[in-house]
């Protein structure tokens, strides 16, 4: 099975790493579960940290031919960005965006904020943490 390195907030979800301030994701060494009512808290986390879960592959806005479309527009914005250091990831054996681009996608994840799955579902993050993934400031 393979895991989504950007899912949402929601029930059996796993806590992967924490926002830091610059924007960078700090991977964390194996995630927290997400229980129900964690995933019922009024605030988005999704803006200050990022969760895996299943790839839901076609039933993802992201999932076009035979793929997540979400990697691809993030290594077509940061991959001047992409770092040279690949951080440890607790995923990286299973993970959606690692099969598809190898370290290639290694190298852009820990720019990603989780707020893809938050402005997708239209929640606005809190102007403090907003980093917009598609234009790749850090």
């Amino acid at each position: 099975m393979a895991f989504c390195p950007c899912a949402r907030r929601e029930p059996g979800a796993s806590l992967l790493g924490v926002v830091q301030p610059g924007g960078r994701v700090k991977f964390l060494p194996s995630g927290l579960i997400v229980d129900e009512a964690t995933a019922r808290l009024d605030r988005p986390s999704e803006v200050q940290f990022r969760y895996s879960s299943a790839c839901r592959e076609g039933s993802c806005l992201h999932w076009r031919a035979r793929r997540c479309t979400a990697l691809d527009e993030v290594r077509d914005h940061l991959a001047p960005f992409a770092l040279t250091d690949i951080a440890s990831c607790s995923i990286r054996p299973q993970c959606r965006w690692h099969f598809q681009a190898g370290d290639a996608a290694c190298a852009v994840c820990p720019l990603v904020s989780g707020e893809l799955m938050a402005l997708e579902d239209g929640i606005a993050p809190p102007e403090e943490v907003l980093v917009p993934i598609s234009i790749g400031r850090r």
